[in-house]
């Protein structure tokens, strides 16, 4: 069987930082998968957000889906927004815990210069939560930059040792 994920770029977080991005992204996949495998913050209560391509025109929507054991929350954007909720980084992903955390992005038609951008994502913290968000860019540029991190007022950071890869989808 052929392979499909092909390895774009890889951050391993060596002191702490406000912000990861991955940059100078080709067009030659179908989508993209972000993965943070082994991914620690510093900072808790916050929600991680990410920006595509530097746009902070207030483009985003977002409903996100959590579980914090027994209890649950659910949101939505009242309006757009100038950046993408990734996920409740710092409602369950706590600074105080050394457990990681890993965030699954997919990214649907990044190069598709006539739709606007879906973007699921998938994130968990196995003693603390477990969720799901829908963005969606509305802009018809491709993408070629994402940035995750203390975006829009927020101040988590990555903690070192956070693995974050970006993948492009041979064929979808």
């Amino acid at each position: 069987m052929a392979v499909t994920y092909d390895k774009i770029a890889t951050t391993t977080v060596s002191s702490a930082t406000g912000t990861v991005t991955f940059s100078s992204i080709p067009s030659t996949y179908t989508d993209l998968i972000l993965i943070a495998g082994f991914f620690r913050v510093t900072a808790n209560g916050q929600n991680m957000n990410m920006q595509i391509n530097g746009d902070t025109n207030g483009n985003y929507s977002n409903i996100m889906f959590e579980g914090y054991g027994s209890t649950s929350s659910s949101g939505k954007s009242s309006s757009p927004e100038s950046n993408a909720r990734v996920g409740a980084v710092g409602g369950g992903f706590t600074s105080s815990s050394t457990e990681p955390c890993s965030v699954i992005m997919q990214f649907m038609s990044y190069k598709n210069t006539n739709v606007w951008k879906p973007i699921i994502t998938r994130y968990n913290q196995t003693s603390n939560v477990v969720g799901a968000s829908v963005s969606m860019w509305r802009s018809t540029s491709a993408i070629n930059q994402i940035t995750l991190g203390g975006l829009g007022g927020v101040s988590n950071q990555f903690g070192v040792g956070s693995v974050l890869t970006l993948y492009g989808i041979a064929r979808a």
